[in-house]
């Protein structure tokens, strides 16, 4: 086969179940990407996206961040 393939897969486990909570999503998304983009540079020595994928993806601030900020 002519090309290379990585898998990104979780760490964490992000539900117990199927249903569809945003939060978990955004969390996967966001450390997803940030994932994929290190694994991109390390074997195909490709350029960084972190920043693309802090800004597609930002991680909420919660209610009890924000508390803590005040």
């Amino acid at each position: 086969m002519p090309y290379d393939a990585l898998v990104v897969a979780p760490d964490k486990v992000y539900a117990e179940s199927f249903e569809v909570e945003p939060e978990n999503i955004a969390l996967q998304l966001h450390y997803g990407c940030l994932e994929a983009d290190l694994m991109m540079q390390e074997n195909f020595h490709m350029v960084s996206t972190k920043e693309k994928c802090l800004a597609r993806f930002p991680l909420a601030i919660t209610n009890s961040a924000q508390s803590k900020n005040q």
